[in-house]
């Protein structure tokens, strides 16, 4: 039987990671999108989100099925990491140069 406090640590954890991707992400989709086609952009990204959650399930489920009830955790893992491994380096980069600051100008010097 799992620890409970392990388990209360790690939903506590993921409801802030959670909640802190949530507000990031839409911080950053707001600041990105031009207004007009941010209503469209929203709705690809909640239906792909949404979406993934039935395909996670029926592989999940096949997962399970054939290879037992840990493989699922084992492959969320691989597939996690790997897509960070991945995508996260290209990603960090394409948002540091939306966010980028702006240049400004340097104060006049008093000659």
């Amino acid at each position: 039987m799992p620890n409970v406090w392990v388990i209360a640590v790690a939903v506590s954890i993921m409801g802030i990671a959670g909640t802190t991707w949530n507000v990031v992400t839409v911080s950053l989709r707001q600041r990105i999108i031009p207004a007009e086609l941010f209503g469209r952009v929203n709705s690809v990204y909640r239906f792909l989100g949404t979406g993934s959650i039935a395909l996670g399930a029926i592989a999940g489920g096949q997962i399970a099925y054939r290879f037992g009830i840990r493989a699922p955790y084992l492959a969320s893992v691989i597939v996690g990491l790997s897509s960070l491994a991945i995508g996260g380096p290209r990603l960090y980069k394409e948002v540091q140069r939306y966010i980028a600051p702006e240049e400004t100008p340097a104060p006049p010097s008093i000659t």
